[in-house]
């Protein structure tokens, strides 16, 4: 699941970041575009790093629980990033439901076509959007309900 988690990471940086908005078209004045471009960049880099955490703390636990050591600096760490980790599941999970939130909200404002209108979001940007943080939401239910 983290590693699923990490690839959305990683397509919604793609999405924000490289993906040139000047050449398709967006100014200064497409509030909504630049507004849905930092959400999915900040929740982006979240998932990003709430997978490599989760994957650190595994390993540097496991590792040291191998090793047969008790109460080794390398549990105590992983007790520190196991904490860590769950304080990035809760800002993820939050960050989430604001993109969520935000691209619902835009659903009747967006406009595809007028490049000139401060409504205008490309298609693809924005469909990207709803499927990522659609995902999220369905992600996050079936963490809670599955992972018991």
């Amino acid at each position: 699941m983290s590693i699923v988690s990490m690839i959305f990471g990683m397509f919604c940086i793609y999405m924000a970041k490289y993906r040139d908005l000047n050449d398709l078209g967006y100014s200064s004045i497409h509030v909504n575009a630049f507004t849905l471009m930092r959400i999915m960049l900040i929740y982006g880099a979240l998932q990003l790093a709430l997978g490599s955490t989760f994957f650190l703390t595994c390993s540097v636990t496991s590792i040291a629980i191998r090793r047969g050591q008790k109460w080794g600096a390398r549990i105590i760490v992983g007790l520190f990033g196991t904490f860590f980790y769950l304080c990035l599941v809760v800002v993820t999970i939050i960050a989430g439901i604001i993109g969520f939130y935000q691209v619902m909200q835009m659903y009747s404002q967006v406009d595809y076509v007028d490049v000139s209108l401060e409504s205008y979001i490309d298609q693809t940007f924005y469909r990207c959007a709803i499927v990522v943080f659609s995902f999220h939401i369905w992600f996050s239910v079936s963490k809670c309900c599955c992972c018991r």
